[in-house]
């Protein structure tokens, strides 16, 4: 009997490569899987509106000698709504392009909608002024991940 050679692997071999390698995928899985930064992304961006209203508020007080007359010593909502601080008829265009909003919320307020008679809009954000009449604090509503996104001067 004549034995015949077999190219091949042995069953170890086999089963060492395939153990390599699921250990391999099940790695890259771990490391290449993407995290999702949207809701970080999304308070950075809070924290940038935040700061064009705090400068734009500051560029006000500078030029007109008083913050706002929409700012008060309650906290409210910025927007067009009833009790709410309508600044963006004091900030748009003198001192912002567009005002802010929140980015779960959508684009910014333009001039035009601003400045119309019976306007509607929001932004997600609330503003107050100190007791002294001379600081002013702004904050994001809709902050995500527990972080808390606010400013004042």
């Amino acid at each position: 009997m004549t034995r015949m050679n077999q190219a091949g692997f042995t069953l170890p071999e086999l089963l060492v490569t395939g153990g390599v390698l699921v250990v391999l995928v099940v790695l890259a899985s771990f490391f290449l899987h993407p995290q999702d930064y949207s809701a970080a992304d999304r308070n950075s961006q809070r924290r940038l509106d935040i700061a064009a209203l705090l400068q734009a508020t500051r560029a006000y007080k500078a030029d007109k000698g008083d913050l706002p007359p929409s700012i008060t010593t309650k906290t409210q909502l910025i927007g067009s709504a009833t009790n709410a601080s309508h600044l963006c008829a004091d900030l748009v265009p003198g001192y912002l392009n567009a005002m802010p909003r929140d980015p779960l919320l959508g684009k910014p307020a333009t001039v035009s909608s601003c400045n119309q008679k019976n306007a509607s809009y929001t932004t997600g954000f609330t503003v107050i002024r100190t007791k002294d009449g001379q600081h002013v604090m702004f904050a994001a509503l809709l902050s995500e991940d527990g972080a808390q996104v606010s400013a004042n001067f």
